[in-house]
């Protein structure tokens, strides 16, 4: 999205919302033009890890509100006061296209691919994603997955209307606690085979065995795909599985004392 601004676009500067990886990644874009000035407003709970790195890259960091949808309505009406211009996070048609390049890495590695697990937070991921798989692959299953403490997809699913304003808890999972948009959910309804949603602790599972058994470090959001077939919510046996793993910002401190806490309740099982 920023490489298909106008030049006088990026000089009026970019905003954004974000728990972070969004942030960090509008940050990254840009450096690569001309590093106009980048706010990126995030809740007040956000991974110190995550603001660490935008900041690193040059963006301001603005910890306001105390769930996402407080930050966003502070961020936006930032934006439209100061004549900058906003990058949504999974609002907006290139950034979503974007994120499906990830499918077309998908169908280049594994053409046959028989379902995907994809995180759920605002639905930006999983609209690219299954756009372009559905579109190669029309019986690719795809199932999108959420924490219960933000179960935007899975209530307008099952209400088959858009809840783009709901209460929103805190999860490990924190890159998911928000909802969708008109536009995703115009985009999912027709595209996403089903919804799951998961506790807190069948996440930190998800966590824990990727790191036992593939010596993976990820945040909760990435470890919603694994934690929906440990749980067995999702049966993938016999089928070709794709997990998206979105990332491994967390703080080394709060990630350790997650994965103990986990492990201990291994254990007692």
């Amino acid at each position: 999205m920023v490489s298909a601004l106008r030049p006088e676009e990026r000089k009026r500067g970019l905003v954004t919302c974000s728990s972070g990886n969004h942030g960090a990644a509008l940050a990254y874009a840009a450096t690569l033009f001309d590093h106009p000035p980048t706010k990126v407003f995030l809740p007040t709970y956000a991974d110190p890890n995550k603001v660490s790195k935008l900041k690193l890259l040059g963006a301001e960091a603005i910890l306001t509100g105390d769930t996402f949808l407080e930050t966003l309505t502070t961020a936006l009406h930032y934006a439209d006061e100061q004549g900058a211009t906003y990058v949504h996070s999974h609002g907006h048609p290139l950034v979503i296209a974007g994120q499906g390049t990830i499918g077309l890495e998908i169908m280049n590695d594994l053409p046959d691919v028989d379902t995907i697990l994809a995180p759920i937070g605002g639905g930006g991921l999983a609209s690219g994603i299954s756009t372009v798989v559905k579109a190669a692959k029309p019986d690719t299953e795809i199932i999108g997955i959420e924490p219960t403490g933000a179960p935007g997809a899975w209530l307008s699913f099952r209400d088959r209307r858009c809840h783009e304003q709901i209460d929103l808890t805190p999860s490990v999972a924190d890159g998911l606690v928000g909802t969708l948009t008109p536009l995703t959910w115009e985009i999912l309804r027709e595209r996403l085979d089903n919804t799951v949603l998961l506790d807190e602790p069948e996440i930190l599972d998800g966590m824990r065995v990727l790191q036992e058994e593939e010596q993976l470090m990820v945040e909760g959001a990435a470890a919603v795909g694994l934690a929906a077939i440990l749980s067995k919510k999702v049966d993938v046996i016999g089928k070709k599985t794709v997990l998206i793993l979105t990332g491994r910002n967390i703080n080394a401190e709060k990630y350790n004392a997650l994965i103990a806490t986990a492990r201990g309740e291994a254990e007692a099982i």
